[in-house]
């Protein structure tokens, strides 16, 4: 009884660290280009868009590389309308990814 008290204790401060917003997800800039379509911006040597995102296409996402060729898309308003307080960050990588899936 008492380890799953600890367990329990523990489970809750780990949650209590988890981000409120989710880190990037690490994409191609082939990824970037077909996700952005005709929305697609450059610029210095960066390009990116922004765009709808989600099933309903009810979140805002960022998608672009910067002039080192690092691309990365994050979902903006994820952890402001996500369904579960505890895995907003889970969430928000799964709507990101979701949407590079299914780009052209």
């Amino acid at each position: 009884m008492r380890k799953w008290i600890m367990f329990i204790v523990a489970l809750a401060v780990a949650f209590t660290f988890v981000p409120d917003e989710a880190a990037a997800v690490k994409i191609s800039q082939q990824q970037v280009k077909d996700v952005c379509g005709s929305k697609l911006q450059s610029g210095g040597g960066a390009m990116g868009c922004e765009k709808k995102c989600g099933l309903n296409g009810e979140h805002t996402c960022d998608f672009g590389c910067n002039p080192q060729g690092q691309c990365e898309g994050v979902c903006k308003t994820c952890g402001a309308l996500s369904r579960s307080g505890l895995f907003q960050g889970i969430y928000a990588n799964r709507v990101v990814r979701r949407a590079v899936r299914g780009s052209p």
